[in-house]
């Protein structure tokens, strides 16, 4: 048997034309062994091929197995069988999108039937600035008993329907926004949408039983005004340290400059700004003055709208870190949470155990806290104060805020 130069017909996928013989015509059936050229991965998975035969076949085989013993019939004559190897890889690549498709599917028949339902309690939104530990706290309210969690469901990584320019956009009370609209509606209303982390116990709540919508968003800190006036939900903003902040971002290694852009590029934010602000935010240059002046400026946002929403609550990162089970307990209570046994171990695993990520959200939380100050230099915290102060914001405003 001779095997022919292979034909690549897509990404980690290819197809082998496998002669019979020496240009042997094939009658009838045949049966000859195939060892794919994808060495299997382990015993437990192994390379996938599937074999047709060329022109006409009967229907395709797909097995599992590290070598195939082919034997099909053919339709009428060919010396030719078109043998397809699915790697591991591509294989699994397949296997996500099928299963994403099934769960658009799923979505669209669901929602009409969700909609009709009641619609439960009145709906938290947990906001605050990026790596601020609002992945944290949201994890531990996702916890309580009939809760219905989204996980930044306006980032665009996760709903695949807006972009970077739009993500930390720039809203007032009665303003448009196609995207932001779009996914609050249903995120507000419980309805399936990409960013919704509950499993099928938090379905049945959320059709027959009681729940309550949680969303959990960093991406909307400069329309939390927007927000609070369009579908006036309970409200929890966390702050954290700039340093902490800067900080966590540098070693992130978030992408300083598409930040700065995304703000200069917002007209109906300059325009709500003072010109020394603006004049900062084109002045600054480095990575760590850029997070600097963007935590000034949106936490400046933020503060006017809270003058508005006094009775929103503002919770630090490191009250939260300093007493986690004291904190919690008191914003449960505040929002009508039951604090269960599955919520206190979830405190006390996520504030015991440090799991290593950039996004982990298991954390040593007493180590927290101070973390920024064995990372940053003197010289580096004095520099991040002196553009925080320009805010003339009221949040870690003392000297003993930024003691080393």
């Amino acid at each position: 048997m001779r095997r022919d130069t292979d034909d690549a017909v897509e990404p980690a996928i290819k197809t082998r034309h496998t002669r019979v013989g020496d240009g042997q015509r094939i009658h009838s059936s045949t049966s000859f062994v195939y060892t794919p050229t994808a060495a299997p991965v382990s015993p437990a998975v192994p390379a996938i091929v599937a074999v047709a035969g060329c022109p006409a076949h009967r229907p395709s085989q797909l097995v599992f197995t590290s070598q195939l013993r082919v034997s099909m019939d053919i339709v009428g004559e060919s010396d030719t069988l078109c043998v397809h190897e699915y790697s591991y890889r591509s294989m699994h690549r397949m296997l996500i999108h099928t299963a994403l498709t099934l769960r658009s599917i799923y979505w669209r028949s669901a929602n009409p039937v969700i909609r009709r339902r009641q619609c439960g309690s009145r709906p938290l939104l947990i906001i605050g600035h990026g790596r601020s530990g609002t992945s944290w706290v949201g994890s531990v309210f996702a916890k309580a008993a009939g809760v219905l969690y989204y996980m930044e469901p306006c980032n665009p990584t996760v709903n695949r329907i807006g972009n970077f320019g739009s993500w930390f956009t720039y809203l007032r009370p009665g303003d448009r926004d196609e995207v932001f609209e779009h996914i609050y509606d249903r995120a507000f209303s419980g309805l399936l949408i990409p960013g919704c982390r509950w499993g099928w116990k938090r379905h049945f709540a959320r059709m027959f039983g009681d729940y309550r919508v949680v969303v959990k968003e960093v991406a909307s800190i400069m329309a939390f005004d927007w927000v609070a006036d369009r579908y006036d939900p309970d409200a929890l903003i966390i702050i954290r340290h700039p340093c902490g902040v800067v900080s966590s971002e540098l070693e992130k290694r978030t992408d300083a400059s598409r930040q700065k852009r995304s703000l200069l590029e917002q007209t109906n934010l300059l325009r709500a700004l003072d010109s020394r602000h603006i004049s900062l935010l084109r002045d600054v240059n480095t990575p760590l003055e850029i997070f600097a002046a963007t935590w000034g400026l949106r936490h400046l946002i933020l503060h006017r709208a809270l003058e508005t929403h006094t009775e929103t609550p503002v919770v630090s990162y490191e009250s939260l870190c300093g007493d986690p089970k004291g904190t919690f307990a008191s914003l449960f209570d505040r929002f009508g949470f039951e604090l269960s046994d599955d919520v206190l171990r979830h405190i006390a695993l996520s504030t015991t155990t440090a799991v290593p990520g950039t996004y982990s959200t298991r954390r040593n939380t007493a180590e927290q806290i101070n973390k920024w100050k064995r990372r940053l230099k003197s010289g580096e915290i004095d520099r991040i104060r002196r553009l925080v102060e320009m805010f003339d914001l009221p949040y870690y405003a003392n000297d003993i805020d930024w003691e080393c």
